[in-house]
């Protein structure tokens, strides 16, 4: 049997802490070799993705820039949830992705991978695309094989950022280009055709002569102002540019077109009704008003006035199921708007003070609706839930109480304008 002296013990003891340090720098020096390496990865990535947006080649590219580097599909979808660019373009999980997105908005709000989940199978993972206007987009990728690692997540999360700023020069470029837009809507309106002004119309073929129409595009409330626009204004072009020379110019609730031609446009009045359905199917939740085609730009603001007071006017009716309005529904209520409040309801109270006075509301609500109804006293009954008996009594009481007979065409005609009045100027 070999005993070890206390000497050899310390002598392999020291050995032991040597070994174990060689051991612990080698461990060390690996990890910092792989770090380097990873960096290096990083940055050399990062560096590519830089390049490509110093090219200003768009989303696009940057998109195929990261599908190239990634086992899988790389998709950019907007704020409002819609595929902007895909590489490989491809349609599987598109719909799914969108419903994900719309669910995990918030959690997309702070800039960090998701994993997408299908039920329980894994999909792919998205991140969203932060700015200062707030979540502008979502970054997806899909069809890769595992989660991506370190370096794909880093470089993931830096490609969202150069989007943002991407998406952030394209919103500055478009604010720009919107403010040009309503001050050459300003100055058509009130007939400011300076040489600058009709420069700025010849960049889209239009002369003052040309012969024009307005189209009112409803925008939802929900609608993201630059998005919105931008779309609407694609979709016009696809419907219209065939036929008509087109500029949309942005408002607070809707986007309004003007339509131009060198040919007569009154005789196009179901052609533009026809148009404007095959756009309203972009838009269905939106409304659609049609003005009056007139002879020059000079009197371009009677036509866009049709469209800017139609909804107030539609909104009081209340009985208008088509989603695109012409200009001829409105009728005489298009002269109402100009009225003012004092001749109003100076004629209000000649007409109605019998019930106005007495806050008849149920009243004012019955012969309404008897008069849209072409004073069909059973289909008044049906909209407002009541016995017909119970609007037979209500008219008769209102024609003693205004001293008015509703078989008078006269009659008939001045308590509508009346009544006209009273919702429009709320009364």
């Amino acid at each position: 049997m070999v005993f070890f002296s206390d000497e050899d013990l310390a002598f392999l003891e020291a050995i032991g802490h040597q070994i174990a340090i060689s051991i612990v720098n080698a461990r060390a020096f690996q990890e910092k070799e792989k770090q380097t390496k990873e960096l290096e990865t990083i940055l050399s990535l990062h560096n590519e993705l830089n390049h490509v947006a110093l090219k200003g080649d768009g989303t696009f590219s940057l998109v195929k820039k990261l599908a190239e580097k990634f086992s899988g599909s790389i998709l950019y979808f907007d704020s409002l949830y819609r595929l902007k660019t895909s590489y490989p373009p491809s349609e599987d999980h598109h719909f799914y992705i969108k419903e994900w997105l719309k669910k995990n908005a918030k959690k997309l709000s702070i800039p960090r991978l998701l994993d997408i989940y299908k039920k329980e199978e894994w999909v792919g993972q998205a991140i969203g695309v932060m700015s200062s206007f707030g979540t502008i987009g979502f970054l997806v990728v899909i069809e890769q094989e595992k989660e991506l690692d370190l370096i794909g997540e880093l470089a993931f999360k830096h490609a969202a950022s150069i989007m943002a700023i991407e998406q952030m020069k394209q919103q500055e470029q478009m604010k720009h280009q919107l403010t040009e837009k309503e001050e050459l809507l300003k100055d058509i309106l009130k007939n400011n055709f300076t040489q600058e002004v009709q420069r700025a119309l010849k960049r889209y073929g239009i002369s003052i002569e040309d012969k024009c129409i307005f189209i009112g595009i409803e925008r939802l409330m929900n609608d993201e102002v630059l998005e919105s626009f931008s779309s609407i204004e694609n979709q016009v072009k696809r419907v219209f540019q065939d036929r008509f020379l087109t500029i949309c110019f942005p408002g607070r609730d809707m986007v309004y077109v003007m339509l131009t031609s060198k040919d007569s446009i009154l005789n196009r009045e179901e052609e533009l009704k026809t148009r404007s359905e095959r756009l309203q199917r972009y838009y269905h939740p939106n409304l659609i008003y049609i003005g009056r085609p007139v002879d020059s730009l000079r009197q371009a603001d009677i036509s866009f006035k049709d469209v800017q007071i139609m909804p107030d006017f539609l909104v009081e009716q209340g009985k208008n199921s088509s989603k695109v309005i012409g200009f001829r529904e409105i009728g005489y209520r298009r002269y109402l708007n100009d009225v003012s409040d004092d001749d109003a309801t100076a004629f209000v109270m000649i007409f109605l003070e019998g019930i106005v006075q007495a806050n008849k509301n149920d009243w004012l609500k019955t012969l309404t609706a008897y008069l849209q109804t072409d004073k069909n006293a059973v289909k008044t009954a049906e909209e407002m839930h009541l016995h017909p008996n119970t609007v037979y009594y209500r008219i008769q009481q209102i024609e003693e109480k205004l001293n008015i007979n509703l078989d008078s065409l006269e009659d008939c005609m001045n308590v509508k304008i009346a009544l006209d009045l009273y919702q429009l100027k709320h009364l």
